[in-house]
């Protein structure tokens, strides 16, 4: 049986960072034009079609159901079309981190496609997600009677301690569960077959390995969490010192937000540009650093990792 060799598998991705870092500025822009522009675009119609709204409110003006309704006729329409696109994104998103670990030499268009491979992903990423959710409400469905029999005033103090025990053995069950199908994406993907109970057998043996991967992504989260809001506290710092006078006069606060809509819209658009370029780098990394972990995991488990050739 093969061990896990957990720091290499954990930080993993800062290889793939290291080795590539040109990759990684082609998935920030990946994400900026495909993963957050048909969503600025679609949100940015509705809310300027609410502001409109609020323009007409401010106004006096009641607006009338064919001022209203098309906005969200328009929204509804989209959410479909959306959540397709958001699902393929993630697909290839995940693809290209995979393909840089297990099939680093196929690198064209920085490791982005969108072909067979991606859309086994997303087969084993519905179908696992339909099994844990079953696992979940199974779990769950004991707990209902429970607490009900124990939200009486004379049992209340069982029910305070034993519910939070019961939820944290469903958290156990299916934090183990995950863990031990935690292969099945990087299978599927180098094997390019459907592979989701071959986890089971291939983690055999290295679910403790797993979970301190997956303990030390954690730590990853938490490190990069601190590091993003000591970055907006500086900006924050740094807007709020050099506007100081205008936020200290109330009238001139109350004035500025009574501007046009479009005014505001264009005030605030270069810092909103920022942001979400900002944004896109760190989805960029974030997502290197927390998707190549399970393909190095996969790597160094398979026997014979199948690496197919460009």
């Amino acid at each position: 049986m093969v061990k896990l060799d957990v720091t290499k598998a954990a930080f993993s991705g800062f290889g793939v960072i290291r080795r590539d870092p040109r990759a990684v500025l082609a998935w920030a822009l990946f994400i900026l034009v495909v993963g957050i522009a048909p969503f600025a675009l679609v949100f940015g119609a509705v809310f300027g079609g609410i502001a409109n709204l609020a323009a007409l409110d401010t106004a006096g003006r009641e607006p009338t159901p064919e001022q209203v309704l098309p906005l969200f006729f328009a929204m509804f329409a989209f959410m479909p079309l959306l959540m397709i696109a958001s699902v393929l994104f993630r697909a290839v998103m995940t693809g290209a981190v995979f393909r840089a670990v297990l099939e680093p030499a196929n690198n064209r268009w920085f490791y982005l496609r969108l072909g067979v491979q991606e859309l086994w992903l997303i087969l084993v990423s519905f179908v696992m997600s339909m099994l844990l959710g079953g696992v979940y409400m199974v779990m769950l469905f004991p707990i209902f009677p429970i607490s009900f029999l124990l939200s009486g005033e004379e049992s209340q103090t069982i029910g305070l301690v034993l519910m939070p025990i019961l939820m944290i053995a469903v958290m156990v069950v299916l934090g183990f569960l995950l863990l031990r199908f935690s292969m099945a994406l990087p299978m599927t993907f180098a094997r390019r077959r459907f592979q989701l109970f071959e986890s089971w057998a291939l983690t055999r043996g290295n679910a403790w390995n797993l979970f301190f991967v997956a303990l030390l992504l954690g730590a990853c989260v938490m490190a990069l969490e601190m590091v993003i809001w000591l970055i907006l506290l500086v900006v924050i710092g740094v807007v709020f010192g050099t506007n100081l006078p205008l936020l200290q006069d109330e009238a001139r606060m109350e004035a500025f937000f009574r501007q046009d809509p479009a005014v505001l819209m264009q005030i605030f658009l270069p810092w909103v540009v920022g942001a979400v370029v900002v944004g896109s780098l760190i989805g960029a990394v974030a997502t290197v650093i927390f998707t190549a972990p399970w393909a190095e995991a996969y790597r160094q488990l398979a026997a014979e990792p199948e690496t197919p050739a460009a």
